[in-house]
């Protein structure tokens, strides 16, 4: 009966101890991460309004995310957290018409400062 109480117990334990595995983990297991659509500021200053299909393609590539209830909207997002501590999204949201030409640019990405940030910390990683 000890055996099966102590058994119990360090389980217990060890279910605690997890949900607190965000703030324990070592700093290499906090590796910021990249994920998404990286476009520069010199592609997004090239979209303009008019453009078809295949040239926003070109220019930008495929949308990070497919948009089933909306597919003449495309969304471009990018995203620099790191493993449990989400970043901040920045979207591009380009709508088309039904023949396919650009009509509307919803431009809420900047990843810039995230680019320096992450990189600022990945060389502190290594360092």
């Amino acid at each position: 009966m000890h055996v099966r109480t102590s058994v119990f117990l360090l389980a217990g334990l060890c279910l605690l101890l997890q949900g607190c595995a965000a703030f324990m983990l070592p700093k290499a297991h906090r590796h910021p991460m990249q994920q998404g659509n990286l476009i520069d500021a010199e592609q997004r200053a090239l979209l303009r309004e008019g453009m078809n299909t295949e040239q926003v393609r070109y220019l930008i590539g495929e949308p990070s995310l497919g948009n089933i209830a909306q597919p003449d909207t495309w969304l471009y997002i990018y995203n620099s957290g790191a493993l449990l501590e989400p970043g901040i999204n920045h979207l591009l949201a380009l709508t088309f018409d039904g023949a396919g030409t650009l009509v509307a640019i919803d431009n809420r990405y900047a990843p810039e400062s995230a680019q320096a940030a992450y990189r600022a910390e990945t060389r502190r990683d290594f360092d």
